[in-house]
């Protein structure tokens, strides 16, 4: 199946959401009159036939982002970049496939969307099924192993050092194939569950 432009952008639309917070993008998804709205207000075609995207977008992220400015200029970015959509159609996973090396194709997300990083990246990637071996390093995880594990290292620091980044998904991911699961199964109970 195809995901269409107004999925992608939705998706893509929730996931700038959670960036420093998905406290307030949360309280909208509790609430289904509010999410209904919220997604009709912020959908691809609404956005795309807007005169003045940028106030527009930015008045209708308010209540779902800490920074609904910068989240509105980073989307803009990505709704104006050719290695996402191009003439309304998808294009961001053009040569990708879930059958790829995870972090080729994390990199190469990472480069056709303005705005992401490892963290993001990941999240995405679990989200749209591309991809079940990858781990999103935020601060929720992270904040888990510093509780229950002693392990001292910020979110921040992980999320800005592939190296480190790396290791530690890498170790997860060991773990997770021992037990029988998967990197992103792991990845959303304990988000869900913290």
């Amino acid at each position: 199946d195809t995901i269409t432009a107004d999925e992608l952008w939705f998706i893509l639309v929730v996931q700038f959401c959670v960036i420093g917070s998905a406290e307030r993008i949360g309280r909208i998804e509790n609430n289904p009159d509010e999410y209904e709205e919220f997604k009709k207000a912020v959908s691809f075609s609404i956005v795309t036939n807007q005169q003045n995207r940028l106030p527009y977008l930015s008045k209708k992220l308010s209540k779902a982002t800490r920074f609904y400015n910068k989240r509105a200029n980073d989307l803009l970015a990505i709704l104006n970049s050719s290695t996402v959509f191009r003439n309304g159609k998808v294009v961001l996973f053009d040569g990708l496939s879930h059958t790829n090396d995870v972090n080729l194709t994390r990199d190469e997300i990472v480069k056709r969307c303005p705005g992401f990083n490892l963290k993001s990246a990941s999240d995405f990637m679990i989200s749209v099924g591309l991809s079940h071996n990858v781990i999103a390093l935020d601060t929720r995880i992270v904040g888990i192993f510093r509780k229950y594990f002693n392990y001292n290292v910020e979110a921040g620091y992980i999320q800005g050092n592939r190296g480190y980044y790396f290791s530690l998904e890498a170790a997860l991911r060991e773990f997770c194939q021992e037990k029988g699961i998967s990197l992103a199964l792991l990845d959303r109970v304990i988000f869900n569950f913290s």
